[in-house]
């Protein structure tokens, strides 16, 4: 009808204005996989000095025992001082949508500050990224790749919202500039000597699970409808943890 947005103007509002920000709270997160093998190593005060130590251990691969094990805090945007709390490093979880808002144009200083913060406290990072942050933040998938492709999104009618967008993380074009932003992402910052593991962004929070699967949200017969399998997401979840396996061949990964 004459003055009725269309289905696509609507879509794009929709994501646009359903991200919610995570919750403000400080949360320590112990990081098991760097804590298994991994020998007690003390925290500089500069970054000069565990970059030397680093250099001096040969963390630059895939080595039997990870860097700087320890407790790192869990979006550390407040740069939590190691000398006045019981940390080892910060970590900070990246949206693809904020990294790259338009087609192959990146804000690589939102990650080069917040490196930079944590350094000049002498503290290793883990950088994480992510394309589906749940309830607390909704897709972050780019704009831009919804209007090239809109079936790179799903869009999921539940409790917690209508027409909620889900990644298609199988979809074959979500999937060809996803590999292109971590490509991307591990030419700038793999063997970045300030970084101590890259936390791949697979699905939901970068985790394993597409979405939510109960609770106020079930978006699972969703998806299934839009074609997901188990044998489907199991094939999607090795094809993404491959991509970061080929494109970080020096820095460790977490999952």
């Amino acid at each position: 009808m004459d003055g009725q947005p269309t289905n696509q103007q609507m879509a794009n509002q929709q994501i646009a204005t359903r991200s919610r920000k995570p919750a403000g709270l400080v949360v320590l997160a112990i990081i098991a996989a760097l804590l298994t093998t991994a020998q007690t190593s003390e925290v500089s005060e500069t970054s000069e000095v565990y970059t030397s130590a680093a250099a001096a251990a040969g963390v630059a691969g895939r080595l039997p025992k990870a860097p700087w094990p320890g407790v790192y805090v869990f979006f550390d945007y407040y740069h939590l001082d190691p000398r006045s709390y019981p940390i080892v490093g910060g970590n900070y979880v990246f949206s693809w949508k904020h990294i790259e808002p338009a087609q192959d144009e990146y804000r690589w200083d939102l990650i080069d500050r917040w490196l930079e913060a944590e350094a000049a406290l002498g503290k290793p990072t883990g950088v994480s990224f992510s394309v589906y942050n749940g309830a607390a933040g909704g897709s972050a998938v780019p704009y831009w790749l919804f209007g090239l492709e809109p079936e790179a999104l799903v869009f999921c009618d539940g409790d917690w919202d209508d027409d909620w967008p889900i990644p298609r993380y199988w979809h074959p074009t979500y999937f060809a500039h996803y590999a292109d932003f971590v490509l991307d992402a591990a030419a700038r910052y793999d063997g970045d000597p300030r970084i101590a593991w890259i936390g791949m962004g697979v699905g939901m929070y970068g985790e394993t699970w597409p979405a939510e699967n109960g609770g106020r949200a079930d978006y699972r017969q969703c998806l299934m409808d839009a074609g997901l399998t188990s044998d489907l997401w199991v094939e999607t979840v090795n094809r993404i943890t491959d991509l970061y396996a080929q494109a970080f061949t020096r820095t460790p990964l977490f999952l």
